[in-house]
């Protein structure tokens, strides 16, 4: 739908203008998957991250544009192009790695660590081992293929 397909661009939207204010223009931006693997997606939680998926800050439009690949493509070609060399961190849903693995099976072994950002921050809330929208399908297939 377009409501989803603009909460997305919104994501790699931020990340675009957040880059070059951190100094860091030369990290490239793919686009992430538009859903999880395993439910539908239930919309953007602007409670948490504010209704510009930044805490309201809203960043000035950046003139920069996301790759013409895809997320998951990206870490395939990135961790292809230097084997294990590369620690893939995983800021937030692991959907974007494990479209990644479906799509390339093994590339898992030619990475050389993944590490996890997870937990809740400011109340119990999501404190389980893993968040609602994680517990299958996307973690499922990072977690049981990386072990």
């Amino acid at each position: 739908s377009r409501r989803r397909h603009t909460r997305f661009r919104n994501v790699t939207g931020v990340q675009t203008c957040a880059l070059p204010i951190s100094g860091r223009s030369d990290i490239p931006v793919a686009e992430g998957a538009w859903r999880p693997l395993a439910m539908e997606y239930r919309g953007p939680v602007a409670f948490v991250h504010g209704d510009d998926g930044q805490g309201n800050v809203f960043l000035p439009t950046s003139p920069r544009s996301a790759l013409g690949v895809s997320a998951a493509q990206f870490i395939i070609d990135t961790v292809e192009a230097a084997p294990n060399e590369i620690t893939v961190v995983l800021l937030g849903p692991f959907t974007n790695m494990a479209l990644a693995m479906l799509l390339r099976p093994g590339i898992t072994r030619l990475v050389k660590e993944i590490v996890v950002m997870g937990g809740a921050a400011f109340t119990s809330g999501n404190a389980s081992p893993l968040p609602p929208p994680e517990r299958e399908g996307a973690c499922d297939l990072v977690f049981l293929q990386t072990t």
